[in-house]
């Protein structure tokens, strides 16, 4: 089936992409990842110390991966699909057929790294005891591994589409 598609010649549908692209992976590679280990090292470094100041720098760096990535980690992660849709049809259906269950377990991931996200952020007041701290810091930590993951499977796919015929 012939789908419709976009032509962006004054810019080049691959710079459309790429922009697009970038963007995202300073936000979700830098931020959701890189910042999410950080900030539960932090938050550890902070409870095994009883330092209160560590600990509340790690709670504002938790509220800005909050921020950020449900907001422009998002609309970027979005704006990929659209743009290859409109730009690629063909080639995004292709994707989609021949990693079918790799998407599907990104998008599980994905959804548990952001339920995993706003747990975090909205206990970390009311999890304050030694025991619950415990568990809060398990949650980033599961955060943290869900980042990596959802990054790893992302990463796997794209590495096997860019590679044709290996």
């Amino acid at each position: 089936m012939n789908f419709p598609s976009v032509d962006f010649s004054w810019l080049g549908n691959g710079t459309v992409i790429a922009i697009i692209a970038i963007a995202h992976v300073l936000i979700s590679h830098g931020v959701a990842i890189g910042t999410s280990v950080l900030t539960v090292s932090l938050e550890y470094r902070a409870f095994k110390t009883n330092n209160q100041k560590l600990d509340g720098l790690a709670k504002n760096m938790a509220k800005w991966i909050l921020i950020i990535t449900t907001t422009i980690g998002a609309m970027t992660g979005v704006g990929i699909w659209f743009s290859t849709t409109v730009i690629q049809p063909d080639s995004i259906g292709s994707l989609l057929r021949i990693f079918f269950w790799a998407w599907v377990t990104e998008w599980v991931v994905f959804i548990t790294e952001v339920i995993l996200l706003i747990i975090y952020y909205y206990t970390w007041d009311r999890w304050q005891d030694p025991e619950k701290k415990r568990k809060h810091i398990y949650i980033g930590v599961g955060l943290s591994i869900a980042s990596w993951l959802t990054m790893a499977i992302i990463t796997g796919v794209l590495a096997a589409k860019l590679t044709p015929g290996k």
